[in-house]
């Protein structure tokens, strides 16, 4: 087990579960999180984890026409959420930057996170998109930081909380996770208020007055 390499999965994995849940309760938007799982795999002289989570749907959902997204500016947040969260449990113990994590680069943890969020260019253009990016790196992260008693609560929480081993894909128990950040969720409501209006106010601003 690479205990480094499992929480730094983990914590982006609740950040999409974040996500999730918190469109749901605040937006009425998906039904949160089915499950979310952590899977290993191994190379010669490491071992690395990739993980990810299910979002809950309706019996009889019905997949939307590629490229139509209903909620693009909750979808969006998604897709920023998992290296959002990384990032700032990587910045509380080494020096690390949103990029790192959000990037089309093969190392990348939020490699896929990029494609999603590209594919809203329908209702979010390039330079849209850039300034949500901004707003993340040069704002949100820094409000998150600053407020440390909130992110203890997030941070004091382990994988191996919801299981005793990683040798093999493990489903995480949804509501155990619910329970253990509850507080942390509550809390975080503000927050995630806040990036959902921002990113519609982004939406409707004209090109010009975001370059």
């Amino acid at each position: 087990m690479n205990i480094d390499n499992l929480t730094r999965v983990f914590f982006h994995e609740i950040g999409h579960f974040i996500s999730q849940e918190l469109n749901f309760k605040l937006f009425n938007i998906g039904l949160g999180t089915e499950h979310l799982w952590i899977q290993p795999y191994k190379f010669e002289n490491y071992i690395d984890y990739g993980g990810g989570t299910k979002p809950k749907k309706p019996k009889n959902y019905q997949p939307k026409k590629i490229g139509n997204i209903e909620n693009p500016a909750h979808y969006i947040a998604n897709s920023i959420y998992g290296c959002l969260i990384q990032t700032l449990y990587l910045k509380s113990i080494k020096e690390y930057e949103f990029n790192f994590c959000f990037s089309i680069d093969d190392s990348a943890n939020g490699k896929h996170d990029v494609t999603d969020f590209a594919s809203t260019n329908l209702y979010f253009n390039g330079t849209k998109r850039r300034a949500i990016i901004d707003f993340i790196k040069n704002e949100y992260i820094t409000q998150l930081e600053n407020d440390t008693d909130h992110l203890k609560k997030l941070f004091e929480i382990s994988p191996l909380h919801f299981a005793s081993d990683f040798n093999e894909k493990r489903l995480l128990d949804i509501q155990s996770i619910k329970n253990s950040l509850k507080d942390f969720l509550n809390e975080h409501e503000q927050y995630y208020s806040l990036l959902i209006k921002k990113i519609e106010e982004i939406k409707t601003r004209d090109n010009k007055e975001l370059r």
